[in-house]
């Protein structure tokens, strides 16, 4: 897999790539790709609760990757400027579908509708014999406070 991501890197000289989150084969892509000398810049586009993408950009960062970091609402701004989408999959279910990180999906409707094309990675272990026939069956629930807390103002200012 890694192999195929570096492959698709190397047939274009500078890359911008925009992915999701955070995605342990993703970062991988992404080292060997510097190590290799190709001139790459990463999108990373982070999503609430979790904010994983910050542990990306400080990890690819410290490796020497050119990294752009932006929250979900800022995509339309930057997909123009990317030259791919990758998605790092949770799963593959039984029928193509691919279930990935929150946000994914309109990321991926952007960069279709501004003809980016879109990649999905997965180790082969977790594709699942699944189908899904709606998206709202798989959505993960979480604590109504974590999906609401005002991220942008310190936590004096939040309300009670």
């Amino acid at each position: 897999m890694e192999e195929y991501g570096l492959e698709l890197l190397s047939k274009t000289r500078d890359n911008t790539i925009m992915i999701i989150g955070f995605n342990y084969v993703l970062e991988r892509i992404f080292a060997r790709a510097h190590d290799k000398g190709f001139n790459i810049t990463v999108i990373v586009v982070d999503t609430c609760p979790s904010f994983k993408g910050r542990d990306l950009v400080k990890r690819l960062s410290n490796r020497g990757v050119k990294c752009i970091y932006t929250l979900i609402q800022g995509i339309s701004a930057l997909v123009t400027r990317a030259t791919m989408l990758f998605i790092g999959a949770s799963y593959v279910l039984g029928n193509g579908g691919v279930v990935a990180q929150m946000g994914t999906s309109m990321t991926a409707y952007l960069a279709s509708q501004h003809k980016v094309p879109v990649i999905a990675f997965c180790e082969t272990y977790k594709f699942s014999q699944r189908v899904n026939l709606d998206q709202i069956k798989n959505n993960e629930t979480a604590d109504a406070r974590e999906m609401t807390h005002n991220y942008l103002l310190p936590d004096s200012w939040t309300a009670q």
